[in-house]
């Protein structure tokens, strides 16, 4: 989805730029006046296949009759995007990059070519941190098979986007499903049960919740771990919004680097619904603009669709409760 993919002729970049105090409708009647000619440009009889940068001031341009969203959908990228995604399913996408030893992390390498590739604006830090818990293991049932029941998952989460709620995310027991020694919640490809998730105000009554579930209600939920992010980078580039930081487990007394998580956003506004729902693999793109390799990727359609509001705690949930993440290679 890189804008230089697949350019027979190569492919130069042009960025043009006002200042600050322009009039707003003098600028966009430019831009489009440029776009105008820079998709216009033909080899042989035949349109060069021109794309915008996915971070720069794109929305609301035209491309003929069509809007650029249309063009990027049907002409543009009409290989590359393969299937719709919903607006709600673009809109988060989180990737892992797993760190190669405890002494060293990928942070400093992804954030350098975020500042090299665009010119971010810095936005405050952020954290995250989850409390996992596993329902007790049933009596083993009258076939002797210890695992008929399969177990449910716990999480108390706080995420960047509840600032004053702690979220509690319950995974029921899946009918007919199986267990094989956890990896059930490895297995990333398995549709679960969709999360039931409240929240709770944030501060003494979560303080409160945990106590109950770590002493009265031991017997029912065991601890499994607990991760966090901590002072997380945070920029926005375009309609993107970036956040970064590193993924910590308690390992005793001490907190271990697991890797890297890094959630992107696209927050750029479109000119209607239609548009937003045509704007397929833009957060993907954003991302393979950068050039990272090897970072995993989950995306919001993988947790089943919600109108409750909460689609994006339950992405997060999924990322977080998979072990292999916090496995060495």
């Amino acid at each position: 989805m890189a804008q230089q993919r697949g350019n027979d002729y190569g492919t130069a970049s042009i960025e043009v730029l006002t200042v600050p105090n322009a009039a707003p409708e003098e600028w966009e009647e430019f831009k489009q006046k440029m776009a105008d000619i820079w998709m216009g440009y033909e080899v042989d009889g035949a349109e060069l296949n021109a794309r915008p940068h996915w971070a720069k001031e794109w929305h609301g341009l035209k491309v003929g009759d069509k809007s650029m969203e249309q063009y990027m959908k049907e002409i543009a990228y009409k290989d590359e995007i393969v299937r719709g995604w919903t607006l709600d399913e673009l809109r988060n996408r989180i990737y892992f990059l797993r760190a190669t030893s405890v002494e060293t992390s990928p942070l400093p390498g992804l954030i350098n070519r975020i500042t090299t590739h665009y010119n971010p604006s810095i936005l405050p830090t952020w954290s995250l941190q989850q409390l996992l818990f596993r329902s007790t293991p049933s009596p083993a049932a009258a076939d002797g098979n210890p695992k008929a029941i399969p177990p449910r998952y716990l999480q108390v989460v706080t995420l960047p986007d509840y600032p004053n709620d702690t979220l509690v995310a319950i995974t029921p027991t899946a009918p007919n499903s199986s267990t094989d020694d956890d990896d059930d919640e490895d297995d990333e490809t398995t549709k679960k049960p969709s999360a039931t998730v409240i929240s709770i105000p944030a501060g003494p009554s979560t303080d409160e919740f945990t106590q109950l579930l770590l002493t009265k209600f031991g017997p029912l939920w065991q601890r499994r771990r607990a991760v966090a992010v901590i002072e997380g980078s945070a920029m926005e580039v375009g309609g993107f919004r970036v956040r970064a930081g590193e993924l910590r487990t308690d390992v005793g007394a001490a907190q271990m680097v697991r890797g890297v998580i890094a959630e992107v956003s696209h927050v750029g506004q479109s000119a209607d619904a239609e548009e937003e729902r045509d704007g397929e693999g833009m957060a993907r793109a954003f991302w393979d603009g950068l050039g990272v390799e090897g970072a995993r990727e989950f995306r919001g359609g993988e947790v089943g669709k919600s109108d409750d509001g909460f689609g994006n705690v339950r992405l997060w949930g999924q990322v977080l409760m998979l072990n292999d993440l916090y496995q060495r290679n």
